[in-house]
């Protein structure tokens, strides 16, 4: 079972809107408004953040707003879940919202 997931931006560019990775600073943390497109740093303070996982052959992603803060805890929590459900452990709260 997959256990990655990926936080990404949809911003606005040249080429319309796009789905582009965070970037990840040296502490592990992600830089706010800041996403990779074409291997370059570039700021975008417009857009949201989504996080985006596989179940099997199926990609999902999931807005979690446009706080960098919270999307980064949101990443987290999701790897947990993966992790869990890979380990074969059931989760008690599975089909409520997280209140985050």
């Amino acid at each position: 079972m997959n256990r990655e997931v990926n936080l990404t931006k949809r911003v606005k560019t040249s080429q319309g809107r796009r789905f582009c990775p965070v970037v990840i600073s040296a502490n592990g943390r992600v830089t706010p408004d800041y996403v990779r497109i074409d291997g370059k740093e570039q700021r975008h303070p417009e857009g949201a953040y989504y996080l985006e996982w596989r179940d099997g052959a199926r990609r999902i992603r999931q807005s979690v707003g446009k706080d960098a803060g919270v999307a980064a805890a949101r990443r987290h929590r999701q790897q947990q879940i993966l992790s869990s459900k890979a380990a074969g452990i059931k989760l008690a709260d599975e089909g409520q919202a997280d209140g985050l």
